[in-house]
């Protein structure tokens, strides 16, 4: 994400979009530039970025790419003293009228820290980020920082969304883990998704944008996603349209693939030994949503062939509170669903 001030945008009457990167040439330079500062002061580089932003007449681009390359360097003192008790030290023995005070300040600092007067100078402000060393950085792609620059365009612009409604191909289970964390309210729409407000009367609009915006990633992980927001800009007083799509062709980070993942080792067996029969029958893993009442279902298993589908859920964990809520949410669900108990324990 980036600092609101940082965020560029087009506005076509009540439409807003970000405006995306679309070529790595700036990423390239300001990567090339990074490698080479390292192990140099933070100054000499913000120096060096200034160059930059007024050789490209842009400086919110440069800004906010430099910003995602700063957040990948380790930074570090070259000296041993601490600037901060150094400085807490000399400002103790008040105001300087002379230069013969203030020699004789530092030679009390050189004896007080063991160091002689050059160091206690240097050390002043060695605290400082401006005069902090980039011990490392790490690299990245132009072509995945161009990506990130524009994930974190999106992200920002939701900070001032009123509601989102989004529909994925799958990666349902972190999606909702996700809404649940970030403490989001939804609702379901057949397979429309409506985050429509933050689940605690006492939560901050803006930090619900912000919750909104951190959702983000795992709607983009799925293989095909579509989100539409309403956003509202204070300082215009009124409210925008945004859409965007896994089918608009902008440059965006894809995660590792989500793995199959099985919560049982009953059901990794039930899928790989099905998969292997060749009944002609596809076999997915949390195929999809199934609206059941307010809540969702989210079905272990999902089976297609020519144009039918079934759902299959395997109940396997027992308590009383868990059994009632899993028999209200089925007899509510509105599908063709197999359900599979343990007969051990039936």
């Amino acid at each position: 994400m980036l600092p609101r001030d940082l965020l560029i945008t087009s506005k076509r009457k009540d439409n807003i979009k970000p405006r995306y990167l679309t070529d790595t040439q700036i990423a390239e330079e300001l990567i090339e530039i990074f490698k080479r500062y390292e192990g140099r002061k933070y100054k000499e580089l913000q120096e060096r970025l200034e160059e930059m932003e007024d050789l490209y007449g842009n400086y919110k681009v440069v800004r906010g790419l430099s910003l995602l390359l700063e957040r990948r360097c380790e930074f570090e003192s070259n000296l041993s003293l601490n600037g901060k008790e150094v400085r807490e030290f000399l400002l103790d023995r008040g105001f300087v009228l002379s230069e013969e005070e203030r020699n004789k300040i530092l030679e009390e600092a050189s004896k007080h820290f063991n160091a002689s007067k050059e160091e206690i100078e240097e050390a002043m402000f060695s605290d400082l980020k401006e005069e902090q060393i980039i011990r490392k950085f790490y690299y990245i792609s132009p072509l995945e920082l161009v990506k990130r620059y524009n994930l974190s365009l999106t992200q920002t612009l939701l900070f001032d969304a009123l509601e989102m409604l989004f529909t994925v191909s799958g990666n349902y289970q972190e999606i909702f883990r996700q809404i649940k964390y970030l403490g989001l309210m939804y609702e379901v729409e057949e397979e429309k998704i409506k985050i429509t407000g933050p689940a605690s009367l006492f939560k901050k609009t803006r930090k619900y944008g912000t919750s909104m915006a951190k959702l983000l990633p795992s709607i983009m992980n799925a293989d095909k996603w579509r989100i539409k927001a309403k956003i509202e800009l204070r300082k215009e007083a009124r409210i925008y349209d945004f859409e965007l799509s896994s089918y608009d062709g902008v440059l965006l980070p894809r995660y590792s693939e989500p793995a199959v993942h099985f919560d049982s080792e009953v059901e990794e067996t039930f899928y790989n030994e099905f998969k292997s029969l060749n009944t002609g029958w596809e076999i997915k893993r949390e195929p999809t949503i199934v609206k059941a009442g307010n809540y969702v279902i989210i079905p272990d298993f999902g089976f297609y062939k020519n144009g039918m589908e079934h759902y299959l859920e395997v109940v396997g964990f027992w308590t009383p509170e868990y059994l009632k809520k899993k028999i209200w949410k089925l007899k509510n669900a509105k599908v063709s669903m197999t359900v599979a108990v343990n007969e051990n324990l039936s």
